[in-house]
């Protein structure tokens, strides 16, 4: 069939462009200015399409549109649903204006998700200005299972959650633990620490514990001091039942060691206090005196009891 431009529509105010067999309309433009594209497509090459004024949000089933200055926008069901900024920013469902984050994901009154899918799900982090870059990766292949942070800069994983929720921290071997760290440093301040800001218990490093409600305990350096401690209770708020001091001393039921020439195991109770040796039914219970690491020197003098012959 030729190709035809005729008048139709309402009252033959339109413009019509037919082609093709049967003649039916490519592009009709309306006597209001509105231009209609129907079967067929709109093919522009070498070319762009320049958004000049701007307007709200279209009451049209889906749009694309300026809703301001140096902006572009996408409509669904008569809402906007993206919107590029000016900078370049790019925000979906929401605070269509914010320009201090690249991509928002704005989920309303629902989820706000983000899904990367495919053999290998991988988020790629690279510092311009450093040059360094990480990857987080759900899994690799179709056979690893595991959520993973990895530098990519060293080629080396530094984290890991497995399928069954053991930790692997800087090691990518089998898994000996629930929580697994290693480390080829020596470092200085410890290899793990927790920190418990709070002016309550204390802003020491320590560990609390309640399991199944038995009863908390912590253990660590308590606040302000340089000792390690075993506490029930959380903290500089719990009781304090064992203390190694900045001297290698240990104390036990006190915070206050024994006098200057005896003070390298002191314990208190404020009742009735003692130390119990158990040994076996035909065996020896002893405390021996020493001031050698060999020989002779290491029995000078002791104390002992012989089960045997009571």
């Amino acid at each position: 069939a030729t190709p035809n431009i005729k008048s139709g529509g309402t009252n033959n105010q339109d413009l019509l462009f037919t082609t093709g067999t049967g003649n039916p309309t490519r592009l009709q433009i309306q006597s209001n200015g509105t231009k209609v594209v129907s079967n067929g497509r709109l093919n522009i090459s070498s070319t762009f399409i320049d958004f000049s004024g701007s307007i709200s949000t279209p009451a049209t089933a889906a749009a694309i549109f300026r809703p301001a200055d140096n902006t572009l926008a996408f409509s669904t069901a008569n809402t906007e649903r993206l919107r590029i900024t000016s900078g370049g920013q790019v925000n979906i469902g929401g605070d269509y204006t914010q320009t201090s984050r690249f991509v928002n994901i704005n989920g309303g009154s629902g989820v706000g998700q983000l899904q990367l899918k495919g053999t290998e799900a991988d988020l790629w982090l690279h510092s311009t200005g450093s040059g360094k870059q990480w990857r987080i990766l759900g899994c690799t292949g179709n056979t690893t299972h595991r959520f993973r942070v990895y530098d990519q800069t060293n080629a080396a994983e530094r984290f890991a959650i497995h399928e069954n929720g053991n930790v692997s921290i800087n090691h990518t071997g089998a898994q000996n633990a629930t929580l697994d760290i290693r480390t080829d440093l020596d470092p200085t301040n410890g290899v793990m620490c927790f920190l418990r800001n709070n002016t309550n218990d204390g802003n020491g490093a320590m560990y609390g514990m309640d399991i199944n409600g038995c009863g908390t305990w912590s253990c660590g350096m308590l606040d302000n001091s340089n000792n390690f401690s075993i506490v029930k209770g959380s903290g500089n708020s719990g009781s304090e039942y064992f203390r190694v001091d900045s001297s290698g001393r240990v104390l036990i039921g006190t915070t206050t060691e024994g006098y200057q020439d005896a003070d390298n195991l002191t314990i208190r109770d404020s009742g009735n206090c003692g130390i119990t040796i158990r040994s076996g039914t035909s065996n020896y219970g002893s405390i021996f005196f020493s001031d050698a690491t060999s020989g002779s020197g290491e029995y000078d003098g002791f104390v002992q009891y012989d089960h045997i012959n009571q």
